[in-house]
């Protein structure tokens, strides 16, 4: 379908003309924009809902491997082996304050804050 007209001369009716046709221009340039617009926020919402995905499935995991330690930490308190159950527990504290802090929590931190050594005798 043809929607300009073209213009065959200087009179009215052809400025006329010519005005459609620059409005016919602006429109198709807003439609470009707000297609553009609308194909960027779908991108945007569907990264967003993989990256929600991807916290849902990492939460899944990490209490995954919270409830496993804990159910071998009862196996072995039931066997007696209290020593190894307190390295357990000791693993189990450094997750469950890894998992509640959402940052980078390094093992020689946590290892020296349950024995109660510095951070910084630990550097040194």
């Amino acid at each position: 379908m043809k929607t300009r007209i073209d213009v065959q001369g200087k009179h009215e009716i052809w400025q006329l003309a010519e005005e459609f046709n620059q409005m016919i221009c602006s429109v198709t340039n807003m439609n470009q924009k707000v297609e553009e617009y609308h194909l960027e926020t779908l991108v945007s919402l569907k990264k967003q809902k993989e990256a929600e995905r991807e916290a849902l499935e990492s939460q899944i995991n990490a209490h995954f491997i919270f409830n496993t330690l804990a159910g071998i930490n009862y196996d072995v308190l039931e066997v007696g082996h209290h020593k190894i159950s307190m390295q357990i527990k000791t693993l189990l504290n450094i997750l469950r304050y890894s998992f509640d802090q959402n940052q980078e929590v390094f093992l020689f931190q946590e290892i020296a804050n349950d024995i109660g050594i510095g951070i910084s005798n630990v550097l040194t």
